[in-house]
């Protein structure tokens, strides 16, 4: 939907306000409608969607891990899910606000994306540690 060099700021890791505004400076007026209508659609639909998945998975797994009816394993994927959707969230203020610059709000921004980065990122260890888990007990058994 976008070139590379305007993708928006959801797929970095961290970014400060500079980067921020440079994304949005990036994006013609069109690209920038056009992103703030990805955020309020799609990109609501595939949050919800992953999460849904990675609660699933975590389930199935809990069933064949000694991990099983332990619902703090669910936390990491849903803080992700709420991170996600706080992120998003703060872009489309970022977008509206435009060609304001709100400092404060794109530092809250990039706080969100990368706590939505860490939590995938827990989420993804978690579900490699119940397969490890798994495999070793099929192994032993």
């Amino acid at each position: 939907m976008f070139p590379v060099s305007t993708n928006g700021t959801d797929l970095m890791f961290a970014y400060s306000p500079t980067e921020a505004f440079a994304k949005l400076v990036a994006f013609s007026d069109v690209g920038r409608s056009a992103y703030r209508s990805f955020l309020l659609t799609a990109d609501i639909i595939y949050p919800v969607s992953y999460t849904l998945f990675f609660l699933w998975s975590i389930a199935l797994l809990g069933r064949q891990s000694d991990m099983q009816n332990d619902a703090k394993l669910m936390t990491a994927p849903l803080l992700l899910l709420v991170f996600d959707m706080l992120e998003n969230t703060t872009i489309i203020l970022l977008l509206t606000l435009y060609p304001s610059k709100p400092v404060a709000l794109a530092l809250v921004a990039s706080v969100f994306t990368t706590t939505k980065w860490i939590f995938a990122g827990l989420t993804m260890f978690q579900i490699a540690v119940m397969l490890v888990q798994i495999a070793l007990k099929n192994r032993i058994h």
